[in-house]
């Protein structure tokens, strides 16, 4: 590939020739034309591999999961507090262990709260039922579930590597490719902070899915909605692109950089085409 020093060399030396031709307005315009199309094919090449987080980003986990919660308050008569204890614990074991949406040690630190005495087990199957349903049905019948999946079929058919980096549990990741295949997602790698020993932001769980897919940074971007944890893959030399349209009172101009509000045929092909910062 050639440097975009080179590339401006080569021009420069081509539009010398131009103006001794006595041509000098055509030579300009050829110069700058030319000089754009190299430099845009040159950066729109170095992005080998699409990399996307899981959790409100490429679907609408919090969203589930808030639902799912208030069907089980309201099932069981549970107090209003449960769905905000709930989440609250949530919150703190998503920085803290290898978890999955509906986790029994989540639900039963949650019930203990409330000094609560319900069947533990029971809650958390049936919210993890409910979960994957859920996302079958999005994946399927909901417009932006579907588009995903045309986004990947696209990419993959224009020769980029797809995978998927995440923080969770190996039992997610058994349940997500067994959804995946029903509903015809294909990604080259998967890797889940389970496996890795260590979560997002550690260099290591980046540095995983890059040697699974046998690219350098510079050749990957990173798709998230997290701009602690996920927009550190900046550091380790990725690129990273900001989606945040599934969270809810976000203001889009507090990340400076490259921004989507949802990951569709549209946003990624002026991604591709402009590498600059979507709206």
């Amino acid at each position: 590939m050639h440097s975009l020093t080179q590339i401006w060399l080569r021009q420069k030396l081509l539009l010398i020739a131009y103006i001794k031709s006595n041509q000098p307005r055509s030579a300009l315009i050829l110069i700058f034309r030319n000089l754009y199309k190299k430099i845009t094919h040159n950066l729109y090449i170095m992005i080998k591999a699409f990399v996307f987080d899981i959790g409100d980003c490429i679907e609408p986990s919090t969203k589930f999961e808030i639902e799912n919660l208030e069907y089980l308050r309201r099932k069981y008569n549970l107090p209003k507090s449960f769905v905000k204890f709930y989440l609250q614990m949530d919150k703190y074991h998503e920085l803290h262990m290898f978890h999955a949406q509906g986790e029994p040690k989540i639900m039963q630190k949650t019930l203990n709260k409330l000094k609560l005495n319900y069947n533990i087990k029971k809650l958390s199957e049936e919210m993890q039922a409910s979960y994957w349903i859920k996302l079958k049905r999005y994946f399927t019948k909901e417009k932006l579930g579907r588009e995903f999946i045309r986004v990947i079929n696209f990419l993959r058919n224009n020769n980029y590597k797809t995978a998927v980096l995440s923080d969770n549990s190996f039992q997610a990741k058994r349940r997500y490719l067994n959804l995946w295949k029903k509903v015809g997602l294909k990604f080259d790698a998967f890797v889940v902070s389970a496996e890795v020993g260590v979560e997002k932001p550690s260099k290591k769980i980046f540095q995983t899915v890059l040697k699974r897919l046998k690219i350098k940074p510079k050749n990957a971007v990173y798709f998230g909605n997290n701009l602690k944890r996920d927009a550190i893959a900046k550091n380790y030399g990725w690129d990273f692109v900001w989606v945040y349209g599934f969270m809810k009172n976000i203001n889009p101009n507090q990340f400076n950089g490259k921004r989507m509000k949802f990951i569709t045929i549209k946003t990624m092909k002026i991604y591709l085409k402009n590498l600059a910062p979507l709206g």
